[in-house]
């Protein structure tokens, strides 16, 4: 029943095909990852190329993505941190590991905002702490 009922009520939130939606979304989730100070995003340029997938991999400088990760889950914003499948890839950037962020069909423009809203967060705390 929870399952039925928590589909039923996303599919009403989001009346736009998964191809629609990651076009809503991912531009925006770009756009507020590339305004954030210290935020790389990897992966190709959305303006320039027509294949970029539905999420959006990160890392904030100085801050590794397992605690950027566990900060935005104890805001309630899941992301998922460590090389996605990608170990070679995470080598040959000279990084630990990646947030990633993907949005899907069950999420709404408001989340997108909320996300960047937590991820500010975030990194103020942690710049707050001195890291």
């Amino acid at each position: 029943m929870g399952w039925d009922w928590g589909m039923g009520e996303r599919a009403a939130a989001s009346t736009c095909s998964p191809k629609k939606n990651k076009k809503t979304l991912t531009s925006p989730l770009l756009t507020q990852l590339q305004s954030i100070d210290g935020v790389t995003v990897y992966g190709p340029n959305p303006h320039t190329t027509r294949h970029r997938a539905a999420l959006a991999s990160f890392n904030v400088a100085g801050l590794h993505a397992s605690d950027v990760s566990a900060l935005l889950d104890a805001a309630g914003v899941a992301v998922r941190a460590g090389h996605h499948c990608a170990q070679p890839l995470h080598a040959a950037l000279g990084v630990a590991a990646s947030a990633r962020a993907s949005p899907y069909i069950y999420n709404t423009p408001a989340e997108v905002v909320e996300f960047g809203k937590q991820l500010r967060e975030a990194i103020q705390f942690f710049r707050d702490a001195g890291l």
